[in-house]
């Protein structure tokens, strides 16, 4: 059976292409799960369509990414954690913690978008990775000091 595919299917195509599949595959699991539909000339003039719209989307996020990236680059992240004399902290920064200082700044980052390359143990500036959209990244500089109420004891 040929079935024009609507999504990318590993192992078997990309969106758009026109596939020869067992006819069981098609009607009991392609076609139910809006996978593919059946290849006629309508519904390619139909995918076609949706592709480009779809590239077009693809497209403006990755301009919005761009746009992003730039102003979160310019950012200067600082963090105070209590520390010990050799300034080892009392803990790690966490992905959490760089959240809640992007969204300071009126950002909105899922925590799971920040890139910790290896744990923040001590005090010193660190580069941490935001992963935006479409293999864009954003390296963020971040300063880790001493809280200064334990400076003072």
């Amino acid at each position: 059976m040929k079935i024009l595919l609507l999504d990318d299917i590993d192992k078997l195509g990309r969106i758009g292409q026109i596939k020869e599949v067992a006819r069981g595959y098609a009607n009991n699991f392609l076609i139910p799960k809006g996978l593919a539909i059946v290849a006629t000339k309508a519904n390619k003039k139909i995918v076609e369509q949706q592709k480009l719209e779809a590239e077009k989307r693809y497209s403006a996020r990755l301009k919005n990414a761009d746009n992003n990236k730039a102003k979160l680059e310019a950012l200067k992240l600082e963090i105070e954690k209590k520390a010990g004399s050799s300034g080892k902290l009392f803990g790690a920064v966490t992905s959490n913690e760089i959240k809640e200082l992007i969204a300071k700044e009126g950002y909105d980052i899922d925590k799971k978008q920040i890139v910790i390359e290896k744990p923040i143990k001590s005090i010193g500036d660190y580069t941490i990775y935001i992963n935006i959209y479409g293999g864009i990244k954003a390296a963020l500089k971040l300063t880790v000091k001493q809280d200064n109420a334990e400076r003072e004891s």
